[in-house]
């Protein structure tokens, strides 16, 4: 009976040594894998934008919601990801060029904006593209 409370103690005593010992924690890791859009948006017409949110990380990453800036904000609610699972959020955008016969704008793509998910790296979940309005 003490061998098997020893063993016990010993592997409780490694796992906490483990944690404390440096090794970085295994977390969930939400970016932005891609957003996919027209490289040419018609002026006034609403275009469909598809962002793909990924969680690259080594762990299981609850609810978020991604974001996208382009001519005002959009919000889309993303599931709970497991590791290396993807979800696509769609969202219609419609670019004004203010009268010019073209111009270039930015879309941004953000995944966890609210921070609803510790992550591994917080500092990479924005991606933008730029495409023109005619």
């Amino acid at each position: 009976m003490n061998a098997i409370f020893v063993l016990a103690v010993l592997v409780s005593a490694y796992s906490v040594i483990g944690a404390v010992g440096g090794k970085a924690a295994v977390k969930p890791d939400l970016v932005i894998l891609s957003i996919n859009a027209p490289s040419t948006f018609s002026n006034g017409v609403p275009t469909m934008v598809n962002v793909t949110t990924k969680n690259q990380g080594d762990k299981f990453a609850g609810a978020s919601t991604t974001r996208l800036n382009a001519y005002g904000l959009q919000y889309s609610a993303v599931p709970s990801l497991a590791a290396g699972a993807t979800y696509i959020s769609s969202f219609i955008v419609t670019c004004n060029n203010g009268g010019n016969n073209s111009s270039i704008f930015t879309l941004y793509g953000n995944a966890d904006i609210y921070n609803n998910v510790l992550e591994s790296n917080e500092g990479n979940n924005q991606l933008s593209i730029q495409r023109s309005c005619v």
